[in-house]
Parts: C-alpha cells; sequence; structure tokens
C-alpha cells in the first residue's frame, strides 16, 4: 500500500517538474533518522600567533580580544629586560673578541716579519758559504800554492847561490864570504824542506780539507735556508689560525649579539594579516591544560600560543560526536543547524571532516569519548558571530538487520578535504522548462510563495520550502532556481534519497 502511494506520489512529483524517471522498479529507501549534538561557531580561516621570545617573558600589553586588526597593527608587547641584560654581556663578548683578534692580527704581522729576516739572513750565510767555495776553488787554492812553491824556488836559488860562493874557498880574501856562504846554505837548505813540505802538505791535505770544510758550509747554509723556511711556513699557519679562530669568536659573538636584538624586535607582535583577535583557549587533556590566562602580566614561553586573527568572511561548525554514534556519521552526511543567536532559522550543512581519534579532554580516564567532527555550511546568514553556539541535527541511516548502516546520501559531493579547502557546492540547471513554472499564475516570469502553495502539501513536503528554492531571497522561483531543484530531485529520486530539509519553524 505505502509503495503504491509513494509511487502516485512520484507520478505528481514528475508532473510538477516536468521530469521524467526510468521504468526500473526502485525499492524504497530506508528510513531517515537524526543525531543532535552540540557544539559552536568557527572560523574556517585563522593564523595562529605564538610567543616568539627566548625563555619566559611577561605580557606588559595586549589587544583586547575581540578587536578588528588590520595587518600590522600591533597585537603584543613583550617584556624583554631579561634580553637587554643578555645584550650587554653579547656587547661586552663582541669588544673582547675584537680585541683579541686585533692582538692576533698583530702577532701575524711580527711573525711575517720576522719570518722574513731570519729567512734573509739564511740566504745571505748561504751565499757567502758559496762565494767563499768558489773563491778558495778559483784564487785561494792557487795563490796558496803558487806561494809555497815560490818560497821553495828562492831556497833554491839562495842554495844555488851559497854554493857558489864556497866554490871559492880557497881565495884567502873570500873567507868571510866563505864563512857566510855557508850559513846562508844551511838555513836556505832548511827553508827549502820547510817549503816542500808545505807545499806537499797543502796539496796532498790542507787544500782538499778546506775545500770540503767550504762545501759542507754551503750544505749547511742551504739547510739553514731550509730549516728556516720549514719554521716561518709552521710559525706563520699558528699565527694565521690564531687570527681565524679570534675571527670565528668575533662573528659567533657578532652573531649572537643580532638575533639578542632580533629578540628583541619579536617583543613586539604585529598582525599578520586582517580579522578578529581571539584568545587561545588551551584544550584540557589527560595532564590537564598548562597554558596560563592570556592577559596582561602573565609569563609566556618562546612558542606558547597566544591568539588567533581570525578571517570573518568564512565559518563552519565544530560538533563533537559521541562515540556510540560515531560509526552513523559518514563525510557527506546533511545536517540542519540551528543557532541560539538566530532563533528559527535552520541553515543547511554536510558533515566535511571527522578525527580520527578521541578528543584528548576524554581520551583518558573517562566514560564519555566524543570526535571532533566539522560541518560546512552551505547557507551562510548574513549575520554569524563566532563561538555561537548551535544544535546540530545529522541526518542518518537507521540501522539495518544484523546492525550494518549505510551512510546518508550528501546533498552535495565534497572531496576529502576539511572546511575552507575547496569551493562552496552549487546548484545545477538545465533541462526542459514547464514544471513548477506552471503555477507561475499571473506570468511574470516567477512563482511566488502564494502560488507555490497551491501544491500538494506531501509535494511540498517531498520538494522542500519555498525559501529552500528561493535560493537568491528574492521573493519568488525564477526559471533557473526551478530548473536547479528539479535536476537536484531528479538525482534524488533516481538514488533512492531523502527529501531536503524542511525548515524548521520558528521557537516560540
Amino acid at each position: 500500500m505505502k509503495s503504491t502511494i509513494k509511487k502516485h506520489l512520484i507520478i505528481l512529483l514528475l508532473a510538477v517538474i516536468g521530469g521524467s524517471l526510468h521504468a526500473q522498479q526502485t525499492s524504497p529507501p530506508d528510513p531517515y533518522r537524526t543525531v543532535l549534538v552540540a557544539g559552536m561557531v568557527e572560523a574556517v580561516n585563522a593564523v595562529k600567533v605564538d610567543g616568539k621570545l627566548d625563555g619566559t617573558s611577561t605580557i606588559v600589553w595586549i589587544v583586547e580580544e575581540g578587536a578588528m586588526v588590520k595587518k600590522g597593527d600591533p597585537l603584543v608587547e613583550l617584556d624583554p629586560s631579561a634580553l637587554k641584560e643578555k645584550i650587554n654581556s653579547a656587547e661586552i663578548g663582541r669588544l673582547v673578541a675584537s680585541r683579541n683578534l686585533a692582538k692576533a692580527s698583530g702577532e701575524l704581522e711580527v711573525t711575517k716579519t720576522s719570518n722574513a729576516l731570519g729567512t734573509r739572513v739564511a740566504r745571505n750565510a748561504h751565499q757567502a758559504a758559496e762565494a767563499n767555495l768558489k773563491h778558495f776553488q778559483s784564487i785561494g787554492m792557487k795563490t796558496t800554492a803558487e806561494d809555497l812553491q815560490a818560497r821553495v824556488a828562492v831556497a833554491a836559488e839562495r842554495i844555488r847561490a851559497a854554493e857558489k860562493i864556497l866554490a871559492l874557498k880557497g881565495n884567502p880574501t873570500l873567507q868571510v864570504e866563505v864563512i857566510n856562504a855557508q850559513a846562508a846554505l844551511l838555513e836556505s837548505q832548511r827553508v827549502l824542506k820547510l817549503a816542500q813540505a808545505e807545499l806537499k802538505q797543502f796539496q796532498e791535505h790542507t787544500a782538499p780539507q778546506l775545500l770540503r770544510d767550504l762545501q759542507l758550509a754551503v750544505a749547511v747554509a742551504e739547510a739553514e735556508v731550509t730549516n728556516t723556511e720549514v719554521k716561518n711556513k709552521a710559525t706563520l699557519g699558528t699565527a694565521s689560525h690564531e687570527v681565524d679562530l679570534e675571527q670565528n669568536k668575533l662573528r659567533a659573538e657578532e652573531s649572537s649579539l643580532a638575533d639578542l636584538k632580533e629578540q628583541v624586535a619579536n617583543a613586539k607582535i604585529v598582525a599578520p594579516m586582517d580579522g578578529l583577535v581571539v584568545y587561545h583557549v588551551s584544550e584540557s587533556s589527560r595532564y590537564g591544560s598548562s597554558s596560563a590566562v592570556i592577559e596582561k602580566g602573565t609569563g609566556i614561553k618562546k612558542g606558547q600560543r597566544l591568539m588567533e586573527i581570525v578571517d570573518t568572511k568564512e565559518f563552519n561548525v565544530v560538533v563533537k560526536v559521541h562515540e556510540s554514534k560515531r560509526h552513523l556519521v559518514f563525510r557527506g552526511s546533511p545536517v540542519s543547524i540551528k543557532l541560539d543567536s538566530l532563533p528559527g532559522q535552520p541553515i543547511r550543512g554536510v558533515v566535511s571532516y571527522i578525527s580520527p581519534v578521541a578528543s584528548a579532554a576524554e581520551r583518558w580516564g573517562s566514560n564519555k569519548k566524543v570526535f571532533k567532527t566539522e560541518i560546512r555550511l552551505l547557507d551562510l546568514p548574513a549575520r554569524m558571530y563566532l563561538g555561537a553556539s548551535v544544535i546540530a541535527e545529522i541526518a542518518i541511516k537507521a540501522p539495518r538487520p544484523g546492525g550494518s548502516t549505510r551512510p546518508a546520501p550528501p546533498t552535495n559531493r565534497p572531496g576529502n578535504e576539511r572546511p575552507g579547502s575547496g569551493p562552496r557546492p552549487s546548484g545545477g540547471g538545465g533541462g526542459r522548462g514547464g514544471g513548477i513554472m506552471d503555477l507561475d499564475a499571473d506570468k511574470n516570469g516567477k512563482v511566488s510563495k502564494v502560488e507555490y502553495g497551491k501544491l500538494d502539501e506531501r509535494v511540498r513536503q517531498f520538494m522542500g520550502e519555498f525559501s529552500a528554492l528561493d535560493t537568491n531571497g528574492d521573493g519568488g522561483i525564477t526559471k533557473k532556481e526551478a530548473d536547479a531543484a528539479r535536476q537536484k530531485l531528479m538525482e534524488r529520486i533516481r538514488s533512492g534519497g531523502s527529501p531536503p530539509f524542511k525548515k524548521a519553524a520558528p521557537r516560540k
């Protein structure tokens, strides 16, 4: 009986919308039911603002929560007094490092001068040794030999002269000369023997020994030059390394000083974008919240969350689904949302994200575990307030026999993205004319609310409220809006889906 009634209702709907349906039979969809959860309005886009000063600092000024700021406006000012002491120490360290670098550079210059002088002395000694060797080889040895040979020749000549006088010893008048000649002969023979011995000694021993000594002096001087150069290189390397070391220390001190001065600049935090100021409130966890209240005089640590700058142009709804209902809610499930701040004005939405992990506040030591769920708003009202309380009615499939469920068909086909990461869904158009537009009795191109009310009540319930079809809110359904509604309804009928949400009655 119910199947027959539904078939007649579909035929009536097709007559109204001017569509058609395939001849194949479809089984009636499973009955729908909903899950009611409470939540709040959150922003889709927000930029987090953290403390950037090292260590712990104190808030000396902070912008009021709820203020609208422009990019670059001041948000927070932190007390940098602890940094100023570090800056003074860093300045002293930089001056000490600069002084040590100057000292090391001076010692390097002294080392260079000393090395140059030592090298010059060693090379001069080597040149002198080579000159002595060459002089002995070319002149000294020859001159000494010639001097000794001349002494031998002179002694030999004196011997010959004495012998000539001695040959006249029979002449009585020459007796004195003969006596003198005998003495001269003996002395000349002694001098000759001595000169001959010295000449032989020089040629066989003294000259070769002097030559070897001079050659050794040249080798020693050459080795001294090499040793001096090696020593100079080592001392120069040590002095240069000391300069490099002091330069590195100076750069480190300057870098540390620059970092500290940059930290002082971080004491003043400005807005990274235009938006609304919202103080950070950490979610309680197993060990409780460690974040202090954000206010003047509060001590904060580096990296601690202070606030968020929220873009007020786009919002979504965040709710927490109990673990007993977690398996019934799917990404794409349609949602009807009611705001306490906008009573009697339900808003359509769709589940866009469900956390795979229970919220930290209930994760440990609690029998109540909930899962953060985000809902994308399909109808954004003119006035939406961040943090406003909401009641969300999530449509789910009733359990099948055996306990399994099937997800409710989405009113759109969102991807796996989180809210705000993709375009908002929009209705399609096209198809034949007629249908709803046949209700346009005054032929002004729009179906008014009164004209739409002449439809059968069951048909209106299946198609949705007048306000849902009047997408631009001008008080009439145009042909484009009627075509879009027809297209969505045809898709819903073919898939065995559920009717759109009815607009809830205003609260009394």
